[in-house]
């Protein structure tokens, strides 16, 4: 994953383009290893708590809130 993520690095300088670490995430189990600096450098996130544009994408935490907050906004 670290070599994918440094040729998307080369790919976008080529092109004017740069990652903006401080908004980048890991979605990872929490016992996952990681040994590269820049991927240790990214916001970790459990798989559970894991949403993209608001869009759950494993049940657990988010999952349980998401519901919370739908059941409460109908009452």
């Amino acid at each position: 994953m670290a070599s994918d993520v440094a040729e998307i690095i080369r790919a976008g300088k080529e092109i004017g383009l740069f990652l903006n670490v401080s908004k980048c995430e890991l979605i990872a189990h929490e016992h996952f290893q990681v040994d590269d600096a820049l991927l240790q450098s990214f916001h970790r996130v459990e798989l559970e708590d894991a949403t993209f544009l608001d869009t759950l994408l494993f049940p657990g935490a988010a999952l349980n809130m998401a519901w919370k907050w739908m059941t409460n906004v109908r009452t």
